[in-house]
């Protein structure tokens, strides 16, 4: 093959070849949408980012102001001035902790005079002298003791407790218990018996009773 057939092969080869190249930009061309124009200058900037499988959260924000549900107003135990106060609005206390300090001086005057009347109350007991007297207890009508639960020496409030009475007179139109207005106190004497008949103003029983006496 003579150097003038080599060279127009060689040309021929370049030709395909670019109108190949050609061809192909023009099949992209059309293959990315007709007659749009794809081409990036250099100023063209491409974001990436790299795909995962997972979970899709939801979050929300926001802003509020969380406020107690209970509000306990805190009482002075007694009346005073406030010297310090050991906390701040907003702090966070816990149970037992001191919040103030209060003044003393009303205290300590109430506590002088609270001890001042107890001692000037010994001193009278100190000095308190008891008189025993007897009373006595009589019919109030004609009759005759149904029930009893008195005795010699027995105690006036423990035998009500028990029984809730004294004595059960029954007279012609009338039953009465005894027992209630009879002062506590011991009895002494005992004048009638169940089943005896008594007349009005009778002596039923005679109970020895205290009463202090206070010394000028």
């Amino acid at each position: 093959m003579d150097n003038s057939k080599l060279k127009k092969l060689i040309v021929t080869a370049g030709v395909v070849l670019v109108l190949g190249i050609g061809g192909a930009a023009v099949y992209i061309g059309f293959d990315l949408g007709g007659d749009k124009d794809v081409s990036m200058n250099e100023n063209s900037v491409v974001t990436t980012a790299k795909v995962t499988v997972g979970d899709i959260e939801n979050s929300i924000s926001g802003s509020g102001c969380i406020e107690p549900t209970d509000i306990e107003s805190v009482k002075m135990p007694t009346d005073g001035g406030v010297t310090d106060v050991l906390v701040s609005k907003g702090q966070y206390v816990t149970k037992d902790e001191h919040l103030v300090a209060l003044d003393t001086q009303l205290l300590e005057k109430s506590l002088k005079e609270k001890a001042e009347e107890l001692y000037n109350k010994m001193s009278q007991l100190s000095n308190t002298k008891v008189k025993t007297k007897t009373i006595y207890i009589r019919a109030p009508f004609d009759g005759e003791i149904t029930e009893e639960h008195i005795y010699k020496d027995g105690d006036i409030n423990e035998i009500m407790k028990e029984h809730g009475k004294l004595l059960t007179l029954a007279g012609e139109d009338e039953t009465i218990d005894i027992g209630k207005s009879v002062p506590g106190g011991t009895i002494k004497y005992v004048y009638a018996d169940k089943g005896e008949s008594f007349d009005e103003g009778d002596r039923l029983l005679g109970v020895r009773v205290e009463t202090p006496e206070f010394q000028k």
